[in-house]
């Protein structure tokens, strides 16, 4: 009866800020004690699960109401290729991937891997400004 979310950090994930990384590592744990875990109940704790965790009932699901936010991972690929069900290859094969598209609240933010709402190139430079001194 408990809810279990799954979340990320930059300090408990090795700095990669990875949810589908983290969510494979819950699968790989969670055969050691006992029955593994399906890829579509770890899905569910990295999405309604986390939401649940924050007190959110507007995100982590696909429902009237809800805020929209989707990502779209293209898993036609050669990582996927043996992979009979796309949800177990987005967690098991290639899990560090990249998004291909991003919404947030309806709105596109990524497209086929691109950044839309700024220029990755500036940020990029300002970030290495930074860290630069």
């Amino acid at each position: 009866g408990v809810v279990v979310g799954l979340g990320t950090s930059g300090g408990g994930s090795n700095d990669a800020g990875h949810l589908l990384a983290d969510a494979r590592l819950a699968m790989q744990v969670s055969g050691l004690l006992g029955a593994q875990l399906p890829a579509r109940t770890v899905l569910a704790m990295a999405t309604e699960g986390g939401a649940t965790g924050l007190g959110r009932d507007d995100i982590g699901h696909l429902r009237a109401g809800a805020r929209a936010d989707v990502c779209v991972w293209d898993v036609s690929g050669v990582a996927d290729a043996g992979v009979a069900d796309p949800v177990d290859g987005l967690l098991w094969a290639s899990p560090g991937r990249r998004p291909r598209d991003v919404f947030v609240g309806g709105s596109a933010v990524v497209r086929d891997g691109r950044l839309l709402t700024a220029d990755e190139a500036t940020l990029v430079a300002g970030l290495r400004a930074r860290i630069a001194g």
